[in-house]
């Protein structure tokens, strides 16, 4: 299984998702109260040892949002939205790569709140992950 198809496969019957550079992701898809995973695209960099044999790496960032109202106050926010995707769903993701073998070398979260112009709370992440075989 790629590394896509694995955030695909998390994200089945969860969340919406979508996959692609960010100037395509298209946030108005996303309906209200739903929560979305917006996977950029997966950069893989292989590293050689002196035999040829690759580990391979990917990085890259994902959103796991949901629309909010631009005039709800930041409490309420951090508390409807983006406090319960970081205990109760980021977690999924996180389980879904250590046991499908990947090693994280990064996983660095940024709390986002009105986010583009469709005005998204949740969080946004910066991976690196090294594939163990």
């Amino acid at each position: 299984m790629t590394l896509k198809e694995l955030f695909e496969d998390v994200a089945n019957k969860r969340w919406f998702f979508f996959y692609g550079r960010k100037d395509y992701q298209n946030l108005i898809e996303l309906e209200k109260d739903v929560i979305g995973l917006f996977v950029e695209p997966i950069v893989e960099d292989p590293k050689f040892n002196e035999y040829g044999e690759a580990t391979m790496t990917y990085s890259g960032r994902f959103l796991l949002a949901v629309h909010s109202d631009v005039d709800e106050e930041y409490d309420y926010k951090f508390e409807t939205y983006i406090k319960p995707i970081k205990e109760n769903q980021l977690p999924f993701i996180l389980t879904a790569l250590q046991c499908n073998s990947y090693k994280i070398n990064q996983f660095r979260i940024l709390e986002v709140i009105n986010m583009e112009d469709m005005n998204v709370d949740g969080k946004l992440v910066s991976y690196n992950l090294t594939l163990i075989d």
